[in-house]
């Protein structure tokens, strides 16, 4: 390697960038909606669940909220390695996110940023959900214990019993089977 290469990959490195190029972390069956509600395991809140609900997109990006707050600037990624000395949560992935809002609203505990470190187990992700507090003014964190499930929507068209409203009721059939739309051609007058 020559030792231009070698200042650029050391730059790239120092700036969290693969030389050899940025992978997609979340893969094919992480990406979607998913919800969970956490087990608090701190002693101070008088709250004891916190509800996590987050979309995992494509590009790694992550929408949704951690109890009253909404992540901003959210990502998804792997987790290094040898980040993991002295972390409670021994995971594989993390999202990082600042936070806009209070975490638990009725008890004015707002908190900047939030990390959740997650394992893919089961087609679900379990981890946990860690708040900063060192940033906060009683430099305390929120942590609990978390298990993400995947959000289904429901098809309408085969899961609901729905009817046309210009029709008359046809009870018990589907949209399929009530066929197709009516085209401007019907309601034309000869």
């Amino acid at each position: 390697m020559s030792k231009r290469a070698a200042v650029i990959a050391g730059v790239l490195a120092l700036l969290g960038i693969s030389a050899t190029g940025v992978g997609q972390a979340a893969k094919y069956p992480m990406v979607g909606r998913w919800r969970g509600a956490g087990a608090i395991v701190v002693a101070w809140p008088r709250q004891r669940t916190l509800a996590v609900d987050i979309t995992i997109f494509a590009n790694d990006s992550v929408a949704g909220t951690v109890g009253d707050a909404t992540l901003v600037g959210g990502w998804f990624t792997t987790r290094d390695p040898g980040s993991r000395a002295g972390m409670r949560w021994n995971t594989d992935y993390i999202i990082i996110a600042s936070l806009e809002g209070p975490v638990i609203r009725a008890e004015g505990i707002t908190r900047p940023s939030v990390r959740i470190p997650l394992d893919w187990k089961d087609d679900r992700f379990v981890g946990g959900v860690l708040t900063t507090g060192w940033l906060s003014a009683d430099h305390r964190s929120v942590e609990a214990n978390l298990t993400l499930n995947r959000v289904v929507v429901a098809d309408a068209a085969r899961a609901f019993r729905l009817q046309r409203p210009h029709e008359s009721p046809r009870q018990g059939k589907t949209l399929e089977e009530q066929g197709p739309l009516p085209t401007l051609k019907t309601f034309r007058r000869p």
